[in-house]
Order: structure tokens, then sequence, then C-alpha cells
């Protein structure tokens, strides 16, 4: 569950666990995504590919603190899933860890 916005991706998680004792710990990120991944087989073993696009993605994690910056990130996510977006309970967005993760270097890559 994620969204992307002006160079920062945002994701919501649990607020304890180990991705949240390794941001905590250091909080350089790599973030990888991949789509349309097809696999291209042939009658030769090492002649089988993968197409795919790609996408990685570099930078810093920020553990969200302020509930007003919270609720903008939990709206950048729910606009990417088309849900709606800007009223949220207030023990939901005290429970729920929103990380902005302040991207510093972007590439892609595709293979048709």
């Amino acid at each position: 569950n994620c969204g992307y916005e002006d160079g920062r991706l945002w994701f919501h998680c649990a607020r304890e666990g180990r991705k949240i004792e390794a941001l905590r710990r250091d909080s350089r990120v790599c973030v990888v995504a991949e789509a349309d991944t097809r696999m291209v087989t042939s009658g030769q073993a090492c002649d089988w590919t993968m197409k795919y696009r790609s996408v990685i993605a570099a930078g810093r994690a920020v553990i969200v603190e302020d509930p007003a910056e919270k609720a903008r990130g939990m709206d950048v996510i729910m606009r990417h899933y088309a849900g709606p977006a800007g009223e949220y309970r207030v023990p939901s967005l005290e429970r729920t860890l929103v990380v902005r993760i302040e991207i510093q270097d972007m590439t892609g890559k595709k293979s048709e």
C-alpha cells in the first residue's frame, strides 16, 4: 500500500516489526517495483528471458509523527488506489505508522 507524489513515496504499516526496526537504525532505503512481468520461453535453456518494466528509487525514509502530515500521506495512498481521501478516524491514524520516502535518485528500465 503506497502512493507517489512530488518526488515522495508514501506507505503505511504496523507500528512495530523488522522493517520499522531497520528504518530506525538506518533511514537509507532502496525501493524496487516491477510491472508487466512475463517470462518468454524457448526451446533452449539459456534462451529464456523476461519482459518487464521496473523502477528503482533510493532515498531516505522518514517516520511521520505529525497527524496532519500522516493524513496527507494517507490521502496520497488513497488517491493511488482511487479511494476516498480526507476524513480519517483519529484512532485509526494513531495506530497506523506512515512513512514518507524522500527520493534522491530514481531510474527505470524496461524489456519489451
